[in-house]
């Protein structure tokens, strides 16, 4: 049964899912579910979940960017001198 890796790197705005027979070697499982490998892959042998994961990581990256766009526009100059 085929593996599948989502790499992710929000830093360098990367989402990439592919063919994760190669690492996976010998040590292929039935990985129905999405499972996080390490800080940058998920794994799963349905590539459909990984495509979804790969949409909720970006909707989360982009409310995180509005959130901090909201806090950057609502910062004040404060020009009161001692």
């Amino acid at each position: 049964m085929t593996i599948y890796g989502l790499y992710h790197d929000e830093e360098k705005g990367i989402l990439r899912i592919e063919n994760w027979d190669r690492y996976a070697g010998a040590n292929q499982g039935n990985f129905n579910e999405i499972r996080k490998w390490n800080d940058c892959w998920f794994i799963c042998n349905n590539r459909k979940l990984l495509r979804e994961k790969a949409h909720e990581l970006k909707k989360q990256w982009i409310l995180d960017a509005q959130l901090r766009l909201e806090f950057l526009n609502n910062v004040c100059i404060e020009t009161k001198y001692k």
